[in-house]
């Protein structure tokens, strides 16, 4: 029934869409929520192309290439364009949010530097 209402694809790929939006084993981007996630499967032919890489063995997949398309990941949930880096739409997000604002921009709600999204998909690489 839930796939029949959800589609196949969203099913495919739903461990995908809430790895990078948060679930109970991951944390939140702040702001974004499941649903936005879902949203963006559906109307985002980039984000989708995205999410094939994280469908592959683990073996025919490189860790520099689950951080590249991660980060792209997040480039698209931020309205960004692929191949734009996290770095520039992080900055850009801020130059916008000045420009509107007088008061204080709290970081959380940036979309996070390259830094921080590898982080969040190797937290633990020692």
């Amino acid at each position: 029934m839930l796939q029949k209402h959800l589609g196949s694809d969203v099913c495919q790929n739903i461990l995908f869409i809430l790895a990078n939006l948060g679930c109970d084993t991951t944390s939140k981007l702040y702001g974004y929520g499941k649903g936005v996630g879902l949203k963006l499967f559906e109307k985002c032919e980039s984000f989708r192309s995205v999410a094939s890489v994280f469908n592959m063995s683990p073996d025919m997949v490189s860790k520099e290439s689950v951080i590249q398309y991660g980060t792209q990941a997040s480039v698209c949930l931020y309205k960004g364009t692929l191949g734009q880096s996290v770095n520039s739409v992080s900055m850009s997000s801020f130059v916008k949010k000045v420009a509107k604002t007088s008061m204080y921009i709290d970081p959380k709600q940036l979309p996070p530097t390259s830094d921080a999204a590898q982080l969040t998909r190797f937290p633990t690489d020692t």
